[in-house]
């Protein structure tokens, strides 16, 4: 088999995906669903493809639509090799469907690829923007596109600050797991030394976060953007493990609608919250 982007061809090539000047109504459509997280770590968690199936079945619900069928696709979203959306492309091709996504950015971030499928003339709709034409998906996966190289500066950033501190980025920021121990005081100093390894890791970013304005819910919420993983392996970042972050760090975190101060009392009787 060739490689992409050729492999798209066959999923393409049909006379009746020639651009229409006027695309069919959107009440009653067939629709082939296309789901895709970026990494192993999101599809385990569930939340992300949990959150795609519920706007894709609100979406035909609200136009009284029909599933024709579900592809799912872990892969990142610069790629152009996608195995499964040529599979869901194929089929709207055999059955006269239209392709699916809960967002955009969930079909690709990448201005070239999307600008190949729409010249095709292939139909596809985002759930949370179904009125967008043309011009306004070029313009949605331009900045898709952006957004992905500026979360890649900032982990090259972060990466560059640990190696010159001599830790291992992998160990910290995907979140080593503590072996079992039969001795709890033990397990827990383990896991408090983790937690604080962790911590100094991730410090350099959540201060510029900080120092840059950002209150504890925005750098909760750019950590989960930046993918780096949440307490007990999760997808997405809560306030008070950012607050944590900083206290096991020894620093001040923003302000917050907390009323005490965090001590490193708080952050001992919170072990296991950035497990």
């Amino acid at each position: 088999m060739r490689s992409s982007p050729f492999d798209l061809e066959w999923a393409l090539s049909s006379t009746h995906l020639k651009a229409r000047a006027d695309p069919p109504p959107m009440f009653e459509r067939s629709f082939v669903v296309y789901y895709r997280v970026s990494t192993p770590m999101q599809e385990r968690s569930g939340l992300g493809l949990a959150g795609q199936r519920s706007a894709a079945e609100r979406f035909v619900a609200k136009w009284r639509g029909k599933v024709i069928a579900e592809y799912t696709e872990i892969e990142s979203g610069k790629n152009r090799d996608r195995t499964q959306l040529q599979k869901a492309l194929g089929a709207c091709r055999v059955y006269g469907a239209t392709l699916l996504i809960a967002q955009l950015d969930r079909l690709a971030r990448n201005v070239a690829f999307v600008s190949m499928l729409i010249e095709t003339g292939a139909q596809f709709v985002a759930a949370d923007f179904p009125q967008a034409n043309t011009f306004n998906k070029h313009i949605l996966v331009a900045i898709a596109e952006n957004e992905l190289k500026l979360m890649s500066d900032r982990r090259k950033a972060v990466c560059a600050v640990l190696k010159a501190r001599g830790i291992a980025l992998a160990q910290h920021l995907k979140g080593a797991r503590v072996p079992h121990a039969t001795d709890l005081d033990a397990a827990r100093a383990a896991v408090l030394r983790r937690d604080t390894a962790r911590a100094i890791a991730l410090a350099p970013l959540i201060r510029d976060l900080r120092d840059r304005g950002k209150s504890i819910n925005a750098i909760a919420d750019e950590l989960t953007r930046l993918e780096i993983e949440a307490p007990c392996g999760g997808d997405r970042w809560a306030w008070k493990s950012v607050r944590r972050l900083f206290v096991l760090a020894g620093d001040d975190p923003p302000a917050t609608r907390w009323t005490g101060r965090p001590t490193a009392g708080d952050a001992r009787t919170e072990t296991g919250m950035l497990a």
